[in-house]
């Protein structure tokens, strides 16, 4: 989604060959509208030109070669008629080359996606460096090209926009540099996966007309996110983050951590854009801005968790866990122990070269020191340095302190408001399709949201969306995609929550009886007592009880009263 923002992000996907890198990326892909997807692979810059450009004129109207003028031919005319033909065919082709002279490439990349599923062809990639980097927005080059008549011309290219690229392979080093600027992340890769994976191949294979793809949710969504662009593209719409000490938030310890806030926001955009018909929409003159909610940044943060370490370190996953399993709290490490420590715990061994290959990696990236070993010359030696790797993440993303987080956005909301009541501009409205204001009173129960509220929400707005292909008369606006608003309040009356809730959304005045903090968000009761998430899972293990899997606090639901994952609390139809 944040291709369709003036900020977009870029991806790189690291893992071994196989791992799904390609498969997730073409999944997801197919939400999204074809003509926005460039797949450009090896693409040299000559063939990125000719494919995907238009020419354009000094006056920027577009040149067609259809309309080069033809010369007459003699036998067509009289001597008379011919001379005069072929005077006005003379000054026309003059006319025409003065026009090819001036011209220039031009080639709109804002809103496209591209993909590289294979390694950049290096000329290109040096190209539109400056833009995936985000340093020019426009850049400009030239090239040679020969012409109809077998001569050489220069042509002029110029580039502009900000695109989202995804990276499937890089393994080369002049891919690597540029990684450093975007987030990285790592398919999964045990066992279980492996397993799910090839269980769906064989139902492809033995039942594919149950693995359809074009489902009534993938319409919903896949029409979701083209009414989206479609609304973002014809009109200026941006996002605001209220909460001005989200940065504290964050570590400040080295230069990197002001560029991965940087896609911290970015990210948290491109999440909020995604609910723009379900978020309070500031309009300042021209220009709208979807307010971002406290949801929104929680949700963020819990999906940056899993990303922050591979992304500040453009490691792959496997090698950070095999740091944490094999060679944290280590005092020093040989090649060869390694070696037989790690393929005693797997079925599938691995050689010293491929330890070795990962031990200069995390020496790379300062996770380890490489030292010549003094009683034998011929090896050498790796002595840990980080002894937890969270140390390196300066307590970024803290989860265990959830209150804390939502105490303090409540605060940097509060800053904010006060400074927006301050300039006396604008007005707020419910949504982008309301034209209900909100008072500058009212406006913190709509940012400091209720999370069942708003879960609740996010599930029925996909009742109201509508068909995918617009209508001839519609002037390509966007659908009303919003729930009415007596839907709306019948959803949140309807939702059964054991919580005891503030007119905010929060818990006011109720502590947890076994660790005395207060409750400023969903807890449990545990024999008539109110307890908190962290404490209850303390003593509880952090699994779903009806099927065996991993319950974080962002999928906790309940079925009659008690914890679930949301997946079976659907499945039972029972709402979270």
């Amino acid at each position: 989604m944040s291709a369709y923002l003036p900020e977009p992000l870029n991806l790189f996907a690291k893992g071994s060959s196989g791992s799904g890198k390609t498969y997730n990326t073409i999944e997801t892909l197919e939400y999204f509208p074809e003509e926005d997807i460039w797949f450009l692979g090896g693409m040299s810059p000559k063939a990125l030109v000719h494919e995907k450009s238009l020419l354009l004129d000094k006056d920027g109207n577009e040149i067609f070669f259809s309309d080069r003028p033809t010369k007459p031919k003699k036998r067509d005319l009289t001597d008379s008629k011919y001379d005069k033909v072929l005077k006005e065919y003379d000054k026309q082709k003059k006319e025409f080359n003065r026009k090819l002279r001036d011209s220039y490439h031009y080639i709109n990349i804002q809103g496209k996606i591209f993909v590289f599923l294979e390694t950049p062809d290096p000329e290109t990639l040096r190209i539109l460096y400056p833009i995936l980097s985000h340093d020019k927005r426009r850049i400009e080059y030239r090239f040679v090209n020969k012409t109809q008549g077998g001569g050489l011309r220069t042509e002029r290219v110029i580039i502009e926009g900000f695109p989202t690229a995804i990276f499937l392979t890089v393994d080369r080093k002049y891919v690597e540099e540029l990684a450093t600027r975007s987030f990285t992340v790592s398919p999964e890769e045990s066992s279980d996966k492996i397993s799910d994976a090839n269980k769906l191949t064989n139902l492809k294979v033995s039942l594919p007309w149950k693995c359809k793809l074009e489902t009534p949710r993938f319409k919903a969504i896949k029409n979701l996110i083209l009414n989206i662009r479609n609304l973002l593209q014809k009109e200026q719409i941006d996002v605001i983050v209220p909460f001005l000490d989200l940065h504290d938030l964050f570590p400040k310890d080295i230069a990197r951590d002001m560029r991965d806030f940087t896609h911290f926001t970015q990210f948290l955009k491109a999440f909020t854009i995604m609910h723009i018909y379900q978020r309070p929409i500031l309009e300042i003159g021209d220009r709208k801005y979807v307010i971002t909610t406290n949801y929104d940044v929680l949700c963020c943060f819990n999906i940056f968790k899993e990303l922050i370490e591979s992304t500040r370190t453009g490691t792959e996953k496997k090698i950070l866990d095999f740091y944490k399993e094999y060679c944290e709290g280590k005092v020093k490490l040989y090649v060869s122990s390694l070696t037989t420590a790690y393929n005693l715990k797997h079925k599938v061994p691995i050689s010293d070269y491929t330890i070795r290959k990962w031990l200069n990696r995390l020496n790379q990236i300062g996770y380890i020191e490489k030292r010549e070993d003094e009683k034998d010359k011929r090896k050498n030696i790796y002595i840990p340095l980080v002894e937890k790797p969270e140390e390196k993440l300066a307590n970024v993303c803290d989860y265990e302190k959830q209150i804390e987080l939502l105490s303090n956005l409540e605060k940097g909301f509060k800053l904010w408001l006060n400074e927006y009541l301050l300039t006396d501009s604008g007005n707020v409205k419910k949504n982008v399709c309301s034209k209900d204001e909100i008072q500058s009173t009212e406006l913190a129960d709509y940012i400091l949201l209720d999370e069942k509220k708003l879960l609740s929400f996010a599930e029925s707005v996909f009742k109201y969306i509508d068909k995918p292909k617009l209508s001839q008369d519609s002037e390509n606006k966007p659908k009303n995609v919003c729930v009415p608003e007596k839907q709306v309040k019948a959803n949140i009356s309807n939702i059964q929550s054991k919580t005891l809730t503030s007119s905010k959304g929060f818990a006011d005045s109720v502590k947890c009886e076994l660790c005395n903090k207060n409750l400023q968000s969903n807890y449990f009761k545990v024999d008539g007592k109110a307890v908190c998430f962290n404490c209850y899972f303390d003593a509880n293990p952090r699994t779903c009880p009806v099927c065996g899997g991993d319950m974080p606090i962002s999928q906790l639901s309940s079925i009659d009263g008690k914890p679930a994952c949301k997946s079976c609390a659907k499945k039972l139809e029972v709402k979270p």
